[in-house]
């Protein structure tokens, strides 16, 4: 599986739309694989921009927040989407391999997992569902 997560030096990007910078991890079980980063520019059109995440055959995107448009091209383009993340992109992906995303310290300030937004652009995670 291959996982793309926008960053900002060693954080997660807090809005995905706006993201240059990002890091694809290869993982297999609970092994990573291989790590690279890439560039995107951001003033592409989203949907060049979801080509090329396409073009590197990436599987999920885990972020920040996601403009519902974008989103909904991401999702709608075969990959899927967990937004509303936030913390240390080495601990995201620990947290992710261990099926502990849901922990509240990886929630991105001001996002109330009562609403239910993570369900919007997931088809499967596996690790179940929030």
């Amino acid at each position: 599986m291959r996982v793309c997560l926008p960053i900002w030096g060693s954080q997660l990007s807090t809005v995905f739309d706006f993201a240059s910078r990002f890091l694809l991890v290869d993982i297999n079980g609970r092994k990573i694989l291989a790590k690279e980063y890439i560039h995107i520019d951001r003033d592409l059109p989203p949907v060049l921009r979801v080509a090329r995440l396409n073009q590197h055959k990436v599987d999920l995107v885990i972020c920040g927040a996601i403009s519902n448009p974008l989103g909904a091209m991401v999702f709608h383009s075969g990959i899927d989407v967990i937004p509303w993340v936030a913390g240390r992109v080495d601990e995201i992906i620990d947290a992710y391999i261990q099926n502990k995303l849901i922990a509240p310290r990886y929630a991105l300030p001001g996002y109330d997992r009562g609403v239910g937004h993570r369900h919007r652009y997931r088809r499967r995670f596996r690790g179940g569902l929030y």
